[in-house]
């Protein structure tokens, strides 16, 4: 294989496509989902002393794991704390850090590309559909989603060396760790590697697959180490592991139809649990089937970027599948940082194809151009929208009538700017949605707070005393309710619950200094 010569031009092309196309993230703030707790006051990556590192790298307790977001991704939490180290509390420099790493993705990828099929309209159009893809708004522009930007780097860097004619083992293995401890789904480099070998036609270079599956495996190891401390793991959806794989079938279908542009975009997505004969998981089965036969037929004529697509496809999504580990978020854009290259892989080549007849010869520059600005038109609009927090959760709250993030996200901007009206309509409406879940009891708490500031102390105590028999093991909620019933003059039931509070909950009531029985306080 010798090493593709591509035009210059072509890298320059893609990190100005991949800027202007997300350049509304550079005039975003902090989005509030995940981005106040995790960037903007974690108590940890916001220090900048050596215990904060120490932290990082080495503490695996519940706390303090919790605290840095359920996962051991030391390589995110450094760079966020040098972040902060070096540019401060500044939203919009965050932002440009987090755009300048998406754009050196890109052309890692390209890199990956033009060693698989050389200086090729797969290659460059490929990886300009990919790079203004509207489904990385997500994580361009929200500031928590470093991992996905630092994991896409480190992950492309990892494919781009294997690559290479000597596959650089120690470049493969350094890579391959950076991104699996920037995000746990990396574990996955090793078959992309060998995606890699099939459609370059040439055997695996085995010690550098050797050290990048070595690596892979201990992070992996480590990954679910953690995620046993701080309850990550969630059970089957549906209950059984068929029912989940049944389930996912239709929403890896689903991110085809996010891929190709033919399924709407939103910050959470609602998933049903179905059996396998229901008619969306067969046809959902047929479809794959489908593709899979069709990708076999093109490689019998020697076309190898169909079955490769679908290999990287397939490959990156398999450990958010639920099938391999159950986790507590079923479906989201991010999932797809990598595995839409694959799509865009193929896109480019049928477009390629297309246009290789000797009278459409002369349209390949236009009608690419053309494809690669409607393609970035749809994802500048999708980071406009994840730019503007009003508008991002007024579209959550209307495409997922069911889940409790989208009016809580947007009562908390609301109640900020003063409008406290529709701010208790929309906690109430999320605190109904979904009962039982975090959201609804953070929305119950803030429910409970807004009312009371207002004077409406019964109404208040009604939200809380619901909220206790829900939520019963919450130190804060038994502690607001505490402080609602001496505002009602309910002194003895006062009394009765903050000794619980003293007697369950020793630690919560030593952080915060409380008082066995102090005056009575707004809730938190």
């Amino acid at each position: 294989m010798t090493e593709p010569r591509a035009p210059r031009w072509g890298a320059v092309v893609l990190a100005l496509a991949t800027a202007l196309t997300f350049a509304p993230a550079l005039f975003a703030g902090f989005l509030g989902y995940d981005d106040d707790w995790l960037v903007e006051r974690n108590p940890i990556l916001s220090r900048g002393d050596l215990e904060a590192l120490g932290a990082i790298f080495t503490r695996f307790d519940f706390e303090t794991r919790f605290t840095l977001g359920g996962e051991f991704l030391p390589v995110r939490d450094l760079a966020v704390w040098l972040s902060w180290g070096v540019l401060g509390l500044s939203a919009q420099a965050l932002h440009g850090v987090q755009l300048a790493l998406y754009v050196l993705a890109t052309l890692a990828w390209r890199r990956v590309l033009l060693a698989v099929f050389g200086a090729t309209l797969t290659a460059e159009l490929g990886a300009l559909l990919f790079a203004v893809h509207p489904v990385h708004a997500e994580s361009v522009v929200w500031l928590a989603g470093m991992k996905d930007v630092l994991a896409l780097l480190f992950t492309g860097l990892a494919v781009a060396a294997y690559a290479r004619r000597d596959a650089c083992a120690p470049c493969v293995a350094a890579f391959t760790l950076l991104a699996c401890f920037s995000k746990g789904v990396s574990v996955v480099i090793p078959a992309l590697l060998l995606l890699v070998d099939f459609a370059i036609a040439r055997r695996p270079r085995r010690l550098a697959l050797a050290a990048s599956a070595l690596v892979a495996a201990a992070a992996l190891a480590v990954h679910v180490h953690v995620g046993g401390i701080v309850g990550m793991i969630a059970e089957p959806l549906g209950g059984s592991r068929l029912t989940a794989a049944s389930s996912m079938l239709v929403v890896f279908a689903r991110y085809l139809g996010l891929s190709f542009f033919a399924h709407p975009h939103a910050v959470v997505y609602e998933v049903e649990a179905l059996g396998f004969g229901d008619v969306r998981v067969l046809g959902a089965l047929a479809l794959f089937v489908a593709l899979a036969a069709a990708s076999c037929f093109a490689l019998r004529r020697g076309q190898r970027a169909y079955a490769f697509g679908l290999g990287v496809f397939l490959v990156a999504l398999a450990p958010v599948s639920q099938v391999l580990a159950p986790l507590q978020n079923l479906m989201a854009d991010r999932y797809l940082v990598v595995a839409v290259l694959g799509p865009m892989v193929a896109l480019a080549a049928v477009f390629e194809a297309l246009l290789s007849r000797e009278r459409l010869a002369r349209l390949r520059v236009p009608v690419a151009a053309a494809l690669v600005l409607l393609v970035g038109l749809y994802g500048h609009a999708r980071a406009e929208t994840f730019a503007d927090p009003v508008k991002l959760y007024l579209e959550t709250t209307e495409r997922a009538p069911s889940r409790s993030l989208g009016p809580y996200q947007l009562a908390m901007i609301l109640e900020a700017e003063g409008d406290l009206e529709a701010a208790e309509a929309l906690y109430r409406e999320a605190y109904a949605r979904e009962p039982g879940t975090e959201n609804a009891r953070r929305a119950g708490n803030n429910l409970g707070k807004l009312l009371y500031g207002q004077g409406r102390v019964p109404e208040a105590l009604a939200v809380y005393r619901a909220l206790r028999a829900a939520y019963p093991d919450d130190p804060r909620v038994l502690h607001n309710l505490a402080k609602v019933l001496r505002a009602a003059g309910l002194d003895e039931e006062a009394r009765a619950h903050e000794e619980e509070l003293e007697r369950r909950f020793p630690r919560y009531v030593k952080e915060r200094h409380l008082p066995r029985y102090g005056p009575v306080r707004a809730p938190r």
